[in-house]
Order: structure tokens, then sequence, then C-alpha cells
């Protein structure tokens, strides 16, 4: 079995309090400094394990998604970096680092509730925490000053929230990168839920940095995005995507894959490609986000066989389409696995929505009518 992954060796993601993780998947690691990153033991033992193809208990997130699906974090970061791959594999020493990607986990402030949510946004969370759906109580928190840069040799620089169009931090950092003369050298993505992009801050990033990619987190086709990505409304969405094709920064679309994403994916994957004309989409499955408050009746188990044999066809039927990119391909692929689950009762997800519904004003009956049947 090969399980290499190069992320541990050439990748950081830097949280709020300086801590850091060679990516957001891994599993029981305690928190790390910059100052004794570099020369951990442990750190240097995952490193061999992935070196002899040996899969590490820290990364048994992308096993598991591979088991359940054929894709995770590795196999996609392995697909899009093969000559990192077969570099770090030729070389064959856990010792070496050279980092060329930085992610930077700016805050929890975000201006949306969404309901999936891989860090747990700080407003979504006090709100749920004031309906009773979730006890502990959230605190707000943000990156430490934008000093917690460290002076490596960066080739990629990615903005995580939160919402990084929404805290002060981010452009902090940008500004100070762009003062330094970095920027030039620096591709810069960012991960938004793009309502609060603005013409003047996209013309600023394309203006001083390598490359820009913004990954555009939408998760539902219209009515069914309002209510995953509440409060949000569907014109912002358009007309940020129309923002970003007018500026020209290249883009894709990012979906937080749960049980009701699933009902509109294949409209959502119609509307991006064909209308939209945007390349890609990302997805990461809601049953593996790391937040501890990640609604549990969001997961795919949530959805009764009936409904799942219904999107089967329409799946199906989309993977005819030999023209999609290979990432839509697997979207696809993945889509069609989870809909050969098994399916179970969806009480638990119909209270959960009822209980949202009647603090929101919203009505998931007029997003999902199909879901009628089981209220």
């Amino acid at each position: 079995m090969d399980f290499f992954c190069s992320l541990p060796f050439d990748s950081l993601i830097v949280y709020p309090g300086g801590y850091v993780n060679p990516c957001c998947k891994f599993e029981n690691l305690p928190r790390f400094k910059l100052d004794n990153y570099f020369n951990n033991k442990r750190i240097i033992n995952i490193k061999k394990q992935l070196l002899n193809n040996e899969v590490p208990v820290e990364c048994r997130t992308c096993k598991r998604q591979e088991d359940q699906t054929g894709s995770s974090l590795r196999t996609i970061n392995n697909t899009a970096n093969v000559k990192s791959v077969e570099r770090f594999k030729s070389i064959n020493d856990p010792t070496i680092f050279d980092i060329k990607n930085l992610d930077l986990v700016t805050s929890n402030v975000c201006n949306l509730q969404c309901l999936p949510c891989e860090y747990g946004s700080y407003t979504r969370n006090a709100e749920f925490h004031k309906m009773g759906l979730q006890k502990t109580v959230p605190i707000k928190f943000v990156l430490d000053g934008v000093n917690l840069l460290p002076d490596l040799n960066l080739d990629r620089i990615t903005f995580y929230g939160g919402e990084p169009f929404s805290d002060k931090i981010t452009f902090q950092i940008i500004e100070k990168l762009i003062e330094s003369g970095k920027s030039k050298k620096i591709r810069l993505d960012i991960n938004t839920n793009v309502t609060l992009i603005t013409k003047s801050k996209l013309n600023l990033l394309k203006n001083n940095f390598r490359e820009v990619f913004i990954k555009a987190s939408v998760d539902g086709f219209q009515k069914a995005n309002n209510y995953l990505r509440y409060p949000s409304e569907w014109h912002e969405i358009e007309t940020g995507i129309d923002l970003m094709k007018e500026v020209g920064i290249n883009f894709s679309v990012t979906v937080a894959l749960s049980n009701l994403a699933l009902l509109t994916l294949y409209e959502l994957i119609n509307w991006v490609v064909k209308e939209k004309e945007v390349i890609d989409i990302f997805f990461s499955h809601v049953e593996e986000l790391k937040s501890l408050n990640n609604p549990y009746v969001l997961k795919y188990n949530h959805l009764p066989k009936n409904l799942k044999d219904n999107l089967l066809s329409k799946f199906v039927e989309l993977s005819k389409d030999t023209t999609y990119s290979s990432t839509v391909q697997e979207l696809i692929k993945v889509a069609i696995s989870i809909c050969h689950s098994h399916g179970e009762d969806i009480r638990d997800l119909i209270e959960f929505l009822k209980v949202l519904d009647k603090h929101r004003g919203t009505n998931f009956i007029d997003v999902w009518p199909e879901l009628l049947d089981y209220e």
C-alpha cells in the first residue's frame, strides 16, 4: 500500500495562539509551536512512517475517508503536487523540511452562521448555544498579531477563517507582505463565503501577488445555499463571482458536503460548470470536519434509502459527461458512493431543523420539499 503524503514535508498550518500542524486533518497532535516544531521527534517519526508507506495514527482521518470514498486531502494533495511527492520520496530523509505552503487560520470571526463549519464560526456557535443545540460556551479567537509569519521562502499562503474578508487580521498580514516586497513571489489563496468581497480589495490582491486564487464556499443551489450558509442571499454569491470574473481573479467553488448539500448538489454542479463556467469544484466531507460542534445530523447516513436512490440516478447521469474536470468527476464519484451507502431514520435531523427554523424564521420544507414525508 502506498500511503505517502508530502504535506508534513512542505506545508504548515498556523492556528490562533501560534501553534502549528502539518495540515488540518491531523489527529491527536499536541499544540506544537514554531520554535520546537522542526526538530520534534513525533513529527519526524510521522514522516519516517510515511516514507515507509505506513499509515501514522495521526493520519487516520485521510485513511478513513479513502476507505469510504477513495478520496481524501492526502490524495487530492498528492495528485496536485506530483513533483513534490516524487522529490521527497527520492530524498528519503524524514528530517528534511522545505516549507513552501503556509495555511493561516486567522480567526473564528464570521458574518454567517453556516450549518457545517470546519472550525466553528463564533457567531454560529453562539446562536447554537442560545438555542440549546450546543452545550459548550463559544469563545472568540483571533490570530495574535502579524509577527507570527515565519521567515520562510514561501510559494503559497492560504487564508482561512472564520471569514477572511470579515476579520481585520487577514488584511493586516496581507499589507505586511506587500510592504515587505515578498508578496510578488507568493501565490495567495483565500477561502471565503464571497458575500463581503469588493472590487477594490480584489484589485489590491491581484496587483500585489504573483497569483491569486479564491475558493468560494457555496454549499447549495439558490435557496439551499441561503439555508445552509445562513443568512447569505443567492444574489450576493452571483455578484461576488461576477466580480472575480470581472477583475480576472482565478477561483473555484468549494462544498462542505453534507446530507442536505447532497440533495441539490447536481443542480449546483450544473450551475457552476455550465452557467458560471468555473473549472473546478472542490469539497470537504462533513463526516470528517474537525469542529466538535459540527451538527452530527448533517452526516450522510441521516438520509433514508429512497431519497438516496432518487439522487443516485441523477449522479449516474452526471457521471456520463466526460467534459467535467477531474475534480468534478471525483465529486460525482463520491456522491454516487454516498448514495450507495445505507440510509437511516432522519427524525433527529428533522427535529434539529425544526428548532433551527423556529429561531431563524426559516422553513426547511420550502427548500427541500422531499423531506415533507418525514416531518
